[in-house]
């Protein structure tokens, strides 16, 4: 009888295993982009990849949804493929007043710090010194963004053509 109920439970383990794997493999996708376009993200659906940037502890995505709102999501690559991870930083670019500055900064996970920039004489934005990403999206807005190895504080200063500084926020 003791080695029926040891062989029942070993079955039972294995059918828990086999079950999270196809679990995991149902959610997986070939690439980065598939798992990003197949999300559910905030009761939104996905409308547009901006980034994919890998710095080689993790990849995370940067991206649009269908309501005009920009986000960060972190990637896994699992033996079935990719799968989203988390998401933060759900910004409505298309609500944010014009020459504000770069407002709706955001940071995502250990690493990753993006925001929007809404004042078209911004030219580049340095974090700590470092200059950051700029990916353009519509209406003269631009997606700025950077890795950063600590975890602040944040000196971001908004920087014209001519190397003057239009904006400053200190994190």
């Amino acid at each position: 009888m003791k080695r029926n109920k040891i062989i029942a439970l070993s079955i039972c383990v294995i059918l828990t295993l086999v079950l999270i794997q196809l679990g995991v493999a149902s959610a997986s996708y070939p690439t980065p982009q598939d798992a990003l376009k197949y999300a559910k993200i905030n009761s939104s659906k996905f409308k547009q990849s901006l980034e994919i940037i890998d710095d080689e502890k993790f990849i995370y995505a940067l991206f649009i949804t269908e309501n005009n709102k920009v986000g960060a999501a972190s990637l896994d690559h699992t033996m079935f493929g990719w799968r989203l991870d988390y998401i933060t930083g759900m910004f409505d670019f298309s609500s944010i007043p014009k020459n504000s500055g770069h407002t709706g900064w955001s940071k995502h996970g250990e690493r990753l710090l993006y925001g929007v920039i809404n004042d078209n004489r911004i030219d580049s934005i340095l974090v700590n010194n470092n200059s950051a990403k700029i990916l353009n999206l519509e209406n003269d807005l631009k997606l700025w963004y950077t890795i950063e190895p600590n975890n602040g504080p944040y000196d971001l200063i908004g920087i014209d053509r001519n190397k003057n500084i239009i904006h400053k926020i200190n994190m």
